[in-house]
């Protein structure tokens, strides 16, 4: 049940939800030093601070991780344009 309002409705609704979420991830993306090397995010969803890190380490690989084929293949819509994005399918072992 989670899941499925998760697929249908974070993006059009998590800003309502929490109306600091985009100072939020700006704030998650400004604290990564500058000189990384690689970015591997755990839990991507749909991408949306994959995007914000892809845009300030534009030269840097950032792998984005996630075990929901849904929410990947919205990271993949909404991040088919950065050449340095690679999105992995990962099933927690837990």
């Amino acid at each position: 049940m989670a899941f499925e309002w998760y697929d249908k409705y974070y993006d059009r609704y998590i800003r309502k939800i929490c109306p600091d979420y985009d100072k939020a991830l700006g704030l998650l993306a400004r604290a990564l030093p500058i000189k990384a090397k690689k970015i591997i995010e755990l839990g991507c969803g749909t991408g949306n601070l994959t995007k914000l890190l892809a845009e300030r380490f534009p030269i840097v690989p950032i792998i984005a991780i996630d075990n929901d084929e849904n929410q990947l293949n919205k990271a993949k819509e909404k991040l088919k344009s950065y050449k340095n994005v690679i999105i992995q399918k990962k099933t927690c072992l837990v």
